[in-house]
């Protein structure tokens, strides 16, 4: 029961803080702060950070359920953060921020990227290759744990929002008007995939099987059964922009978005429901 409530935390631990379980209804947690939360990583069973406007950043060590500020030397947007294991994780933000712990998200020291770009979305390869992704198609790419940066050619010029790896070599982007682009060599090159869409697209997943799920404007669904290429659209009861998603055992998705709304699919992404939510604030 633990694991399928983190999973689920952490799909809407943004604008508002929730834990519940699969079978329960969700209950909102009060984070110690009203500043507006734009993600949150699962370091581990009990650990949990959540990063948010003008630097916030929080801790929580008993899975979500209360929560302690973190000193971090920015008052940046922080808009992601990943980690590889449960000491080294990273996040980026506004203006180019980029910051690494190496003791779990206990301190965080600051690595100079050369880009004022803001990064929206972080994709941790190994323990020191991490890519990000951001505004006018921005890609970048450090290999030895934010010493030196690359900025990747990624083929266009519209804002990012998530990057997504299925492995250390395969990874994608989407963003604005339909965008989905692919690489298939650690994030070096990219190119694009077709979607038949001009929607904006918020987030992608893949689950451990390979169905991946793409979510967007006005309750967009799209699904691949082929490891990212061949997308088809779902129908969604809803027209409200959808932000956050999480899979969850063999075949649950979740995916949430503007207006508290919260999606759920038990079918592998093939049908959706509506679920119950307490709040009309925005979930990520």
């Amino acid at each position: 029961m633990k694991t399928k409530t983190y999973i689920l935390s952490s799909l809407i631990l943004c604008g508002v803080l929730f834990a519940g379980s699969l079978y329960a209804q969700w209950n909102i947690i009060n984070p110690g702060t009203t500043e507006r939360l734009n993600t949150v990583n699962i370091i581990n069973e009990n650990n949990m950070l959540a990063g948010g406007k003008n630097g916030i950043l929080l801790h929580s060590e008993n899975s979500g359920l209360n929560w302690n500020f973190v000193s971090v030397s920015t008052d940046l947007n922080i808009n992601d953060i990943g980690f590889f294991d449960s000491n080294t994780g990273y996040l980026m933000g506004e203006d180019g921020l980029f910051m690494q712990t190496i003791n779990g998200g206990s301190s965080w020291t600051q690595f100079p990227t050369g880009s004022m770009a803001e990064y929206e979305s972080i994709a941790v390869l190994d323990q020191n290759t991490v890519i990000g992704c951001g505004d006018n198609g921005t890609i970048l790419k450090t290999s030895d744990g934010g010493n030196t940066f690359s900025v990747i050619p990624s083929g266009t010029n519209v804002l990012l929002h998530k990057v997504f790896f299925t492995d250390a070599l395969s990874g994608y982007a989407v963003g604005e008007l339909g965008t989905l682009i692919k690489s298939t060599d650690g994030g070096e090159s990219w190119v694009p995939v077709e979607t038949s869409t001009t929607a904006e697209l918020n987030n992608i997943q893949f689950s451990p099987s390979g169905t991946g799920i793409i979510c967007g404007a006005n309750g967009l669904i799209l699904k691949s059964d082929f490891g990212g290429e061949g997308w088809s659209s779902k129908n969604v009861s809803l027209n409200d922009d959808l932000f956050g998603l999480a899979h969850q055992g063999n075949q649950n998705w979740y995916a949430v978005g503007n207006d508290g709304a919260v999606m759920k699919s038990e079918d592998n992404g093939e049908t959706w429901i509506t679920e119950f939510s307490p709040t009309t604030l925005r979930l990520a």
